[in-house]
């Protein structure tokens, strides 16, 4: 039997492809009508796909980058390092920023998509591992796997609340 995928992400909008992240090997796999293989970096995790540049950030925890994939060619185009052990992404839905995980800084960097300049820092609970933002209210939630918490973030208020032992997705 071979390596076991860590974690997928599957979409619909790439004409029903699945995308799998095997951090056994540092591979991507593209599994629609063929199969196609590419080289990440090393411990590919989370996925984030933007549809209108058809673009995949992937981050990868062991290497401390993000990888930038170009799905119309299956080429990497970059991988970033200015993370700590990324882990969790999350995308605005206009495709302008980008939101990180950086599990060993206790915080989420926002950079841009366009030039990946760091645009603001936030902080969250001890060991932050995943991120969803409600679009609607601008508000981002991050699950805290060292203290037990979400963080729930917003302009105008921060907090954290306590929830099940070691939170992990959102």
């Amino acid at each position: 039997m071979g390596p076991i995928p860590f974690i997928f992400f599957v979409t619909q909008m790439i004409q029903n492809t699945w995308i799998v992240t095997n951090t056994e090997d540092n591979t991507l796999f593209l599994l629609g009508q063929t199969k196609t293989e590419i080289i990440a970096s090393e411990g590919p995790r989370s996925m984030v796909w933007d549809p209108e540049k058809h673009l995949l950030y992937t981050t990868n925890s062991l290497a401390n980058t993000v990888s930038i994939i170009d799905l119309t060619t299956g080429s990497k185009i970059d991988s970033p390092q200015i993370f700590d052990d990324p882990r969790g992404l999350a995308l605005t839905s206009e495709g302008f920023s980008l939101y990180v995980v950086s599990k060993n800084t206790d915080e989420i960097i926002e950079v841009s998509t366009q030039n990946f300049e760091v645009l603001n820092r936030y902080k969250t609970g001890k060991s932050p591992r995943n991120i969803a933002i409600d679009p609607a209210t601008d508000t981002f939630f991050v699950t805290n796997n060292g203290d037990d918490t979400v963080s729930i973030l917003r302009s105008d208020d921060s907090h954290t609340i306590p929830v099940a032992k070691q939170p992990y997705g959102i």
